[in-house]
């Protein structure tokens, strides 16, 4: 190792701890995130009523379960499968902190947006795309162990 990847690697480790680690939490996350993009529409459906995937997404779930037609789930599968076309690249960006640090630092913004717009009426603001991206990008930060 160089001495400049000796120190990528000290920061990236002193920024989200051990390495191995973090690239087997994200294979986790990853493989998850490919079984979720390759189901198909009936079991989306299954998953999303039974896990309650869709739960923190719509208002219209905790009112209304049958209200969320079939579409809507294709609508989820195939902002999932944006999701991993932006984060699929996190294998490649692990060795340079300032790429993950700048990809983590939007996810959470997003994610701080759709909280302040989770009560009442104010869900509905948030276009359902962008409230399954937020909440999809949540759950690989949750994944990387990232507060």
């Amino acid at each position: 190792m160089t001495p400049e990847e000796t120190k990528n690697r000290e920061a990236m480790e002193e920024f989200f701890g051990d390495i191995p680690a973090i690239k087997k939490k994200l294979a986790r996350a990853l493989q998850d995130a490919r079984k979720l993009r390759d189901m198909t529409c009936d079991d989306l459906d299954q998953e999303c009523r039974f896990d309650g995937i869709l739960d923190p997404l719509t208002c219209e779930f905790e009112r209304n379960p049958t209200k969320l037609t079939r579409q809507v789930y294709q609508r989820a599968a195939k902002v999932f499968g944006i999701v991993l076309e932006k984060v699929l690249p996190l294998e490649k960006f692990l060795g340079d902190r300032s790429n993950v640090a700048t990809l983590v630092k939007e996810m959470k913004s997003t994610g701080s947006r759709l909280l302040t717009a989770t009560g009442g009426s104010g869900a509905k603001r948030i276009p359902l795309q962008e409230r399954v991206r937020t909440y999809l990008g949540l759950q690989i930060l949750k994944a990387l162990g990232t507060p």
